[in-house]
């Protein structure tokens, strides 16, 4: 529902507005998704100044889908592999839905002043923004923790910590059952029983059958906290110098401090529930991440009769500093600061249907904090190939060019863009070794961050929408895409496709409106896709078809009601299983058929 406030004075209106879903998982028969929602934003009116203000909240809790094979996905297309039900065995309930879950809460806000003089435009934006969440995982071991103490460390959050939670420390082992005082067993010597699912099975150590009767199943529940605040600003300008010739420059500057740490809890009874001892037997680990993060740009608009010409020029400056709030690894600081970054572009006005355009820009991604948090040891890792690595990790940065035309009437708009890219220095994440069966619940696999060189991609997009027979209308769109490896790094070979990049895409829709009645069938379709790195996965192309229908009735009654809208939507019409995104070589299950009723009322 939103509210409306009208003109509460002669230059300032508002709008409060509060949304809530509960969604069950689409697949299966348990887990669920809940968000609840509120915003609110005020404009206010002066002869050359519009003051504007934003705050929203937002919290959810979402049960997650698991990636698949493409092997598991032939096998069984309606399921990735987690489960409904508890059954007791820690190696089993690790693939419990309702324990894979995400929960997170915002809070973003910001102030705008807009300037607009005869001809000086100015805009000054600062906001705010607090994230904090946590990510949930059910390991089928209680971790045995070596060193440490129990003495909570300054600079430590002391969320879900008890008396006897150890900070940091190493694990020597694990164990999935213990006896009746609490002691952990050993799986019968000699036993070759085996599970079967999921992840291949386990060991012996994972089957109850290779225990003694009495023993009892012990298993964790693993938190992420996430805790984030954002402050900064945003702040640009433009002047026209004459009536063909306008200059701008503006600028954005934040700084993001984030804290990051994972807790180990151990489950009350595996037999019965996922429920957990809210006090933590073990924090794994505790980091604080800041980035100071500032980009400037300028650039000069001329219109030269029928032509708009654009240059500009923008630089980034990117600093992060991360700390160890348990004293178990250095702080370090990484800069990763961009060169001169170029941007040009042309616009030719043809007739007053009819414009082609060319531009070129070159782009920067800076090292994130995240690629610094999975490679937290790299600094000072025995592995020299991480250590070095990290070292040598440079932010990534791509050339665009694209070039075309747009052509618009009343009843008929047409384009075509043609696009070239060279992306370099690409940052992707390499695992080394033989690997960790399953989830890295404690993250004992190394992982190498590299810039796998480059990437070149090429195609063209083109749409149509035309206005036929009135109250009709028809939409296509077509995307070629060619993109590639140009250099051999690790498992990526030169040459080969960019893993899940899609070659060929085409979409069509017919719809209708006429007096307050409305409807329509969409139709797309995604080619052929390689899946991994090496090109072995070919994912099979698919086909979805969405459709809606409704009426639109204003009603201006006595009750106050002003307008009623009803409507079907019906997504993925035909229930088509296919593979949607991923990571290279494990893929999400795409959504099924969803229908959705709606019923709005304004009054």
């Amino acid at each position: 529902m939103r509210y409306d406030t009208g003109n509460i004075t002669d230059n300032t209106s508002a709008y409060l507005s509060y949304s809530r879903q509960s969604l069950d998982s689409w697949i299966g028969n348990a887990g669920f998704s809940d968000r609840d929602h509120i915003a609110a934003k005020f404009v206010t009116e002066l002869e050359d100044w519009t003051i504007t203000g934003r705050f929203s909240w937002d919290d959810a809790h979402e049960d997650n889908f698991q990636r698949i094979s493409l092997a598991q996905f032939e096998e069984n297309p309606n399921w990735d592999r987690l489960t409904d039900t508890i059954t007791g065995i820690p190696y089993v309930d690790q693939a419990y839905r309702p324990s894979w879950s995400t929960l997170r809460t915002n809070y973003f806000a910001y102030l705008r002043a807009a300037y607009e003089g005869e001809n000086l435009n100015a805009e000054i934006t600062p906001y705010f923004h607090s994230q904090n969440g946590r990510g949930d995982w059910v390991p089928q071991y209680i971790v045995d923790v070596t060193g440490g103490t129990t003495t909570m460390p300054a600079g430590v959050r002391d969320h879900d910590v008890g008396p006897n939670t150890i900070f940091g420390g190493s694990f020597s082992g694990t164990h999935s059952f213990e006896d009746a005082a609490g002691n952990a067993l050993s799986p019968t010597e000699g036993c070759t029983a085996r599970l079967t699912f999921p992840y291949g099975g386990g060991g012996a150590a994972d089957n109850p059958a290779c225990y003694e009767a009495g023993a009892n199943p012990a298993g964790s529940y693993r938190h992420t906290h996430y805790n984030k605040q954002r402050y900064g600003l945003t702040a640009n300008g433009s002047y026209e110098i004459e009536d063909f010739n306008t200059i701008a420059a503006g600028l954005w500057w934040e700084r993001a401090d984030r804290d990051e740490s994972c807790d180990w809890h151990r489950i009350i009874d595996p037999r019965s529930s996922h429920e957990f001892d809210h006090n933590a037997y073990w924090r794994q680990y505790d980091r604080n991440f800041i980035t100071d993060t500032i980009m400037m740009y300028a650039e000069n608009t001329l219109e030269l009769e029928d032509f708009v010409i654009n240059a500009g020029i923008r630089k980034f400056l990117v600093d992060i500093e991360r700390t160890d709030n348990l004293g178990i690894q250095d702080p370090f600081l990484k800069e990763t600061d961009s060169d001169l970054l170029f941007s040009a572009g042309i616009l030719y006005n043809a007739t007053d249907e009819l414009e082609f355009f060319a531009g070129f820009a070159q782009n920067f991604a800076a090292v994130k904090d995240s690629v610094v948090e999975d490679s937290a040891s790299n600094a000072s890792s025995p592995n020299a190939v991480i250590r070095q690595s990290f070292e040598d990790l440079e932010p990534e940065n791509a050339d665009n060019f694209d070039d075309g035309f747009r052509y618009r009437t009343d009843d008929i708009r047409l384009s075509l863009t043609g696009y070239y890219i060279k992306f370099d220095n690409r940052i992707t994440g390499i695992a080394l070794g033989d690997g960790i069966s399953g989830v890295d619940y404690l993250e004992e696999g190394d992982t190498v961050f590299l810039n796998v060189g480059g990437i070149e991609s090429k195609g063209i997009e083109a749409s149509v929408s035309a206005d036929v027979f009135d109250y009709w209308n028809i939409y296509s769109a077509l995307t070629l895409n060619d993109s590639e490896y140009t250099d051999t790094v690790s498992n990526i070979t030169k040459g080969n496709t960019v893993a899940l990049s899609p070659e060929f895409q085409l979409v069509g829709t017919v719809s209708y409106q006429k007096d307050g009645i409305f409807g329509g069938v969409s139709a797309k379709h995604v080619g052929k896709r390689w899946g991994d790195f090496t090109n072995t996965d070919r994912l099979p192309s698919y086909t979805t078809v969405d459709m809606w229908v409704g009426f639109d009735v204003e009603m201006n009654n006595a009750t106050g009601l002003s307008n009623m809208k009803v409507s079907l939507n019906v997504n993925n019409l035909t229930d088509k299983r296919y593979l949607g995104g991923g990571t290279p070589g494990a893929y999400f299950i795409g959504v099924g058929r969803q229908v959705m009723g709606n019923l709005t009322f304004d009054f």
